[in-house]
């Protein structure tokens, strides 16, 4: 690639990237702000939550209860011991109670609802992301009537609750693959660390030299370790890093297009609308402005 354009590529990610530094929360910070959330205090079997947070990584933990998180607006990363990942605007991610996760959030406008473990069956025991029908995005706002601090008793409430947790049985089956796995072995970490820092123009020969493996070795031990070739694993990385960056208010198509390795915004438009269901750019739900 001629150092112009790649000159021009790092000044583009650089901004498109979000002003203003990350957050990292430490396990302790972690647990106050739950607390502070009312997380872990609320007297309700069931309730709901909206809250809004701007580049914020909270460290590891785990909730009590079942967590059906939507995104009105923003991204957020999500970690879980097999995989990382990313829940884009007006898509939901389902949080099994008791699965350790890690969250980081860039300007995220979110709703919850919490359950408890005994009222979804076959709840399952990972994260996923899944799809947003209108009627979910609509129940999650009508949830936020009764947050956790609300102890009135409310039949009304008590059936809300119910229906809901009902309902997740279904939405949880419609799982997206907006993840990829976590390598373990330090050959697999140092490929995929190679891969996530150049996804602009990435190269198995060179995911190899990272690795110190020859390409067949770790090709056989990438699909092995990982359950996915690594030309399918950076198709994803490429995909998921572009939901991230066109969720930015100052994104472009192009822009991100070349970011992520495509030199071409015909191939880039078609790929994503194969990954995500939509065409990059701004998705809007019914009745959304």
């Amino acid at each position: 690639m001629p150092p112009e354009r790649r000159d021009r590529l790092a000044l583009v990610g650089q901004r498109l990237a979000l002003n203003g530094q990350m957050k990292r929360l430490t396990g302790k910070e972690t647990r106050q702000k739950l607390r502070a959330l009312g997380l872990l205090s609320a007297q309700r079997e069931s309730f709901g939550l909206r809250d809004v947070a701007r580049k914020m990584r909270y460290d590891w933990h785990s909730h009590p209860r079942h967590q059906l998180l939507y995104a009105f607006k923003g991204t957020v990363r999500l970690e879980s011991a097999e995989s990382v990942f990313v829940l884009p605007p007006q898509r939901a991610a389902w949080i099994p109670a008791g699965i350790k996760h890690a969250t980081t959030i860039e300007n995220f406008d979110c709703g919850s609802i919490f359950l408890a473990p005994a009222m979804v069956h076959n709840a399952g025991e990972r994260v996923r992301v899944i799809g947003a029908s209108p009627l979910l995005r609509e129940m999650i706002r009508t949830a936020t009537r009764w947050p956790a601090e609300h102890t009135t008793a409310d039949p009304l409430a008590n059936s809300f609750f119910e229906t809901v947790a009902l309902l997740c049985e279904e939405w949880i089956e419609a799982e997206l693959p907006f993840y990829l796995p976590r390598p373990k072995s330090r050959m697999a970490t140092r490929a995929a660390e190679y891969t996530m820092a150049h996804l602009d123009a990435a190269r198995f020969d060179e995911a190899a030299r990272h690795a110190h493996a020859s390409e067949r070795t770790l090709r056989r031990h990438f699909e092995e370790e990982l359950g996915i070739s690594w030309s399918k694993y950076l198709h994803q990385a490429r995909m998921l890093r572009a939901m991230e960056l066109l969720a930015q208010p100052d994104a472009t198509v192009t822009e991100v297009a070349y970011n992520v390795g495509f030199r071409s915004l015909s191939a880039f438009s078609k790929a994503y609308r194969e990954f995500s269901g939509d065409l990059p750019g701004k998705r809007k739900m019914p009745g959304e402005t």
